[in-house]
């Protein structure tokens, strides 16, 4: 296993021994973290706008409602006992 590593480290060189990460995947991972955020952003945007639409949705019907009941002819009055 002690061998296995040793060659391991020659044949990766002084990167392998270094205690921090190469800058490529720096640059990766930070790329891969702010992806992430466009999407979770992306994915809050599209709830807010669904939850708009359902609210649009609901007051609309609840117009058409307030309207049919106030088109509806009432049976009371006079002479309707």
């Amino acid at each position: 296993m002690l061998l296995w590593a040793v060659s391991m480290m020659l044949t990766l060189g002084p990167a392998a021994w270094s205690s921090s990460p190469p800058a490529e995947w720096v640059c990766r991972q930070e790329e891969e973290e702010e992806e992430e955020e466009e999407e979770e952003e992306e994915e809050e945007e599209e709830e807010e706008e669904e939850e708009e639409e359902e609210e649009r949705g609901r007051s609309e019907e609840q117009q058409r409602e307030l309207k049919a009941s106030q088109t509806v002819p009432s049976n009371s009055g006079p002479g309707t006992d």
